[in-house]
């Protein structure tokens, strides 16, 4: 999630697999800065794939036992997500980690880098969520995002102050009850 430093948590967690990670991202919005952030995100053998082709990419990778990095604190539409609760309000979400977990069998492991001091990070590997010991029913997209914006809330509720998500999670709902 955005929390901590999550580009620090993908170079890290980078150099730790034998054939790097596969990281998500939506470019920015400066061609710039993008380059740069692009450069650094490679140097360590990380591979980057932008969300158009995410699902292939994302597939790819698991399939010949590659990691991949998504955050997973973003709003999406209504049309692309699924509803589940993050701090007590049902926020739209996108169920893809859970539909790749559940077609690949890869292991979910929820990671963060977190701040310590300026330059200083603790990388924290919480335990995986593997959906082969889950029931059927918590297997399928609702039970397993919530499952996994459940961590990501304990782990934002433990460091509030390393949360760098501004966005408004809940902006559908608001809007639409405001329509109402």
């Amino acid at each position: 999630a955005h929390i901590g430093s999550w580009e620090v948590a993908a170079l890290v967690t980078g150099l730790k697999l034998e054939s790097g990670l596969s990281v998500v991202n939506r470019p920015l919005d400066n061609p710039l800065l993008e380059r740069e952030l692009d450069r650094l995100r490679k140097l360590y053998g990380n591979h980057v794939f932008g969300k158009h082709n995410m699902v292939r990419e994302m597939l790819t990778q698991l399939k010949k036992g590659g990691g991949v990095g998504i955050l997973i604190d973003q709003r999406v539409r209504e049309d692309q997500g699924v509803e589940v609760p993050f701090f007590g309000h049902p926020a739209w979400t996108h169920p893809v980690l859970a539909r790749m977990a559940r077609k690949t069998g890869a292991a979910v492991v929820p990671t963060f880098a977190l701040r310590e001091k300026p330059g200083l990070y603790t990388l924290r590997y919480d335990s995986p969520i593997v959906v082969d010991e889950l029931t059927e029913a918590e297997r399928e997209d609702v039970p397993l995002t919530t499952r996994y914006m459940k961590v990501l809330e304990s782990a934002i509720r433990e460091n509030p102050d390393q949360w760098l998500w501004y966005h408004d999670r809940w902006k559908q709902l608001r809007l639409a009850r405001e329509q109402a």
